[in-house]
């Protein structure tokens, strides 16, 4: 999980987001252990204890969790991320 951590935190340097498919995932929150909603709360929870917002979505069977710094008030990154 420090693996996936250090990988998700380099690429939030370099951009507004980062993209982790099923077979990251699946390391850390293996599918056949876990029940979808456990998943996507322990999920949320990773990202959270980091200062993330995770954004989980599922199609075709294939989970993918996308990361975001999480947003405080209505400061930039809220500015940022705000729909046009």
């Amino acid at each position: 999980m420090d693996r996936l951590a250090r990988r998700v935190e380099r690429e939030l340097e370099e951009r507004h987001f980062c993209v982790v498919f099923e077979d990251e995932l699946e390391r850390c929150w293996p599918s056949e252990e876990l029940e979808a909603l456990e998943r996507h709360t322990q999920i949320e929870a990773f990202a959270k204890s980091r200062g993330w917002n995770a954004f989980i979505r599922n199609s075709e069977g294939l989970t993918r969790a996308i990361f975001l710094h999480l947003q405080k008030g209505n400061g930039a990154n809220a500015a940022r991320l705000a729909p046009k």
